[in-house]
C-alpha cells in the first residue's frame, strides 16, 4: 500500500521534542494499491503547494508529493510562500536568472549547495510528472549533497555523564564536577543522528580530553584529510577541530538574519556550530528514549558501564528501521517509566580544554594551521559571494579586493588594473575554448595532468578547425580548468534552449505512459525523516 500524502507544505511540517521532523495534518491522504497507476479523485491542497497537473486533471500519482516537497523547498530558498513565484521559478533557473529571487542570506551563504537544491527544486517542480524524480531519490539527492557539503568532516564527538552507583570505598574518582557519581561516556556520531563510535567506563572526574585519548590508544582512528568536530573541551588538533575560543556568536541570532559574521572566525563558530548540532541532538534522543542513561542502577558496576553501548546500538537499529518515535512524548506518564524525579543532575561534558592530555597538545599548532586554512577559504567565499560578484561579472568592489590581492600575491609582477581585467577576459575565453573542445567526439580529459588528450591527429586537426584559440592547449595543461568552471559556469550564455525555424521543436508528446504512472510503495520514512 502506497500512502500519497496531498498536502505537504510547510506549515503541516513540524518539530517534535527531538527536533525530527514529522508531517501532520494527514486527514487529506489517500492509499492506492501497488499496481494502481494513480487514481482520479477531488482535488484536495493548499493551492502554491498543490501539484498544477493534479489541479487541472484530478489525477493523484505518486509524483504528487513530489511537486509538494518542490514548492516546501522553493519556500526555504526564497524566504517566503511560494504562491507567487512558483509558475515562474523554471523559467528564472533555465534563465540563469535564480539569484534574482534567491533570499540574499541563502545566496550569500549557501554556496554550491543552494545552487544544487535549487536544481533539485526545479525537477521536482516540472509540469510533467513523468521528469520528476520520486520522493525515494529525492531523498537520496539530498543525502548526497549533505555528504558531498561534509565530505572532510567525519562526523561530530561529544562527551556525556551517565550516572552509576558504586561501593563508597572506591567512589572518590567517579564523583563529577557537580558531586554526582557518573562515568564519562564519550560518543561520535555521523550526520544522519547514527552512533558510530562510543566509549565507556571513564571515572566522572575524567576530562573529555582524557577519554578521548584513551580511545585513540585503543584502536579509535580518524582517516588521514578527515576529522571531528568536537567542542571545547578538547584541543584543536588535525583530526579534532575545535571551535575558536573567546569568539562570541548565537547561533539563534545568525538564525534569524539579524547579524551577519564580521570575519573568519565568527563564520567558522557559525558554521562549526549548526554541524556539532548533531551530536548534540544525538546524546538528547538518545537519553530521551532510554532514561536508564540518566539515573543510577543497581547493577555489578562492570554491567553500569555496559548500558551506554547497549542504548547506543538499539537507538541505531530504530533508526535504521524507522522505528515510531510518538511515544516518546508519552513516555514520562507511564507509569512503568522512570520517574523524572529520580533523573540525576549530570554535567553535560568540559566547555574549557585544561592542557591535560601532551600529546594532543603537541598537535594543537598544525591544527590551528588547518583550522585556519579552512576558516579563511570559507570566509573568502562569503566575502565574495556577498559583495564581490554579480551575475554580469565582477563589482567595483570585487575589483578593489581583486587588485591588491593579485598583487600581494605575486609581489613581483607590475600589472596593472587594466591589464589583470584583460587577463581575466582571456582566461574565460580560454575556458570557455577548451569546455567546447572537450565536448567533441574522440577527446578525453585527463584530470591529473589537467589537459585534453586526444590519440587520433585528424580530431586535433577539427579541434583547431573548429575552435582556433584551441591549437595553443595542444599537448599543453591547464591547471585551473576545474575552478574557472566552479567561477563561470551558468554565468555566460551557452545557447542551451535556441533552435532555429528550420529544426523541429522539442515538444514532448504528452500522452501518459502506463509505466511512469506505476505508483511505488512510499515508505513512512519518507514523511518522518
Amino acid at each position: 500500500m502506497a500512502v500519497i500524502h496531498r498536502d505537504v507544505k510547510s506549515d503541516n511540517i513540524l518539530l517534535d521534542n527531538c527536533m525530527i521532523a514529522k508531517v501532520s495534518n494527514n486527514g487529506a491522504s489517500r492509499g492506492l494499491s501497488t499496481n494502481q497507476n494513480g487514481v482520479t479523485t477531488e482535488v484536495q491542497g493548499t493551492f502554491g503547494y498543490m501539484d498544477l497537473e493534479y489541479y487541472q486533471i484530478s489525477k493523484l500519482t505518486d509524483k504528487s508529493d513530489t511537486y509538494n516537497f518542490g514548492s516546501i523547498l522553493l519556500e526555504l530558498l526564497i524566504g517566503q510562500k511560494p504562491v507567487k513565484i512558483i509558475s515562474d521559478f523554471t523559467c528564472f533557473v533555465n534563465q540563469g536568472r535564480v539569484l534574482e529571487i534567491l533570499d540574499p542570506l541563502v545566496h550569500a551563504e549557501g554556496g554550491k549547495d543552494a545552487k544544487a537544491v535549487t536544481e533539485l527544486a526545479a525537477t521536482c517542480l516540472n509540469w510533467k510528472r513523468q521528469e520528476r524524480p520520486s520522493m525515494r531519490q529525492v531523498e537520496i539527492k539530498l543525502r548526497e549533497l549533505l555528504r558531498e557539503d561534509h565530505n572532510n568532516y567525519t562526523g561530530a564527538i561529544d562527551g556525556t555523564h551517565v550516572p552509576i552507583t558504586i561501593n563508597p570505598k572506591i567512589a572518590a574518582p567517579y564523583r563529577n564536577r557537580k558531586s554526582a557519581l557518573s562515568q564519562n561516556v564519550m560518543l561520535a556520531c555521523d550526520f544522519d543522528l547514527d552512533i558510530t563510535f562510543i566509549s565507556c567506563g571513564w571515572e566522572g572526574s575524567a576530562t573529555d580530553a582524557r577519554v578521548l585519548r584513551s580511545a585513540q590508544l585503543s584502536g579509535f582512528r580518524v582517516p588521514e584529510g578527515k576529522f571531528y568536530l568536537v567542542d571545547g573541551g578538547y584541543a584543536n588538533t588535525p583530526s579534532f577541530l575545535a571551535p575558536y575560543h573567546g569568539v562570541r556568536y548565537d547561533l539563534k541570532e545568525f538564525g534569524h538574519g539579524h547579524r551577519r559574521p564580521t570575519n573568519y572566525k565568527e563564520l567558522f563558530n557559525q558554521s562549526y556550530a549548526l554541524l556539532r548540532n548533531h551530536i548534540e541532538r544525538a546524546i538528547g534522543v538518545l537519553k530521551k528514549r532510554f532514561p536508564i542513561l540518566k539515573v543510577g542502577t543497581f547493577h555489578p558496576i562492570e554491567n553500569q558501564m555496559r548500558i551506554p553501548t547497549a542504548a547506543a546500538v538499539f537507538h541505531n537499529l530504530i533508526r535504521g528501521y524507522n522505528g515510531d518515535e510518538r511515544w516518546l512524548d508519552h513516555q514520562p506518564h507511564d507509569p512503568h517509566n522512570i520517574s523524572p524525579e529520580n533523573f540525576v543532575d549530570v554535567p553535560d561534558g568540559d566547555s574549557e580544554y585544561n592542557n591535560d592530555v601532551s600529546a594532543l597538545n603537541n598537535q594543537t599548532q598544525q591544527g590551528n594551521v588547518i583550522r585556519d586554512a579552512i576558516a579563511m577559504a570559507m570566509w573568502n567565499d562569503y566575502v565574495m559571494w556577498e559583495n564581490c560578484r554579480t551575475q554580469n561579472g565582477w563589482t567595483p568592489e570585487g575589483w578593489k579586493r581583486i587588485v591588491p590581492g593579485f598583487h600581494d600575491k605575486f609581489p613581483h609582477v607590475t600589472f596593472s588594473k587594466r591589464q589583470i581585467q584583460d587577463k581575466e577576459k582571456e582566461l574565460k575565453r580560454d575556458y570557455m575554448c577548451l569546455k567546447d573542445a572537450r565536448s567533441q567526439s574522440g577527446v578525453s580529459w585527463d584530470d591529473k595532468l589537467g589537459m585534453i588528450v586526444a590519440d587520433d591527429p585528424t580530431v586535433w586537426s577539427n579541434i583547431c578547425f573548429s575552435f582556433p584559440p584551441a591549437k595553443k592547449f595542444c599537448n599543453k595543461p591547464f591547471p585551473i580548468f576545474e575552478a574557472l568552471g566552479e567561477l563561470h559556469d551558468g554565468q555566460t550564455a551557452e545557447g542551451l534552449l535556441s533552435f532555429t525555424s528550420l529544426q523541429p521543436t522539442n515538444t514532448q508528446d504528452q500522452t501518459t505512459n502506463p509505466q511512469d504512472d506505476v505508483v511505488t510503495e512510499i515508505g513512512a520514512d519518507e514523511f518522518d525523516n
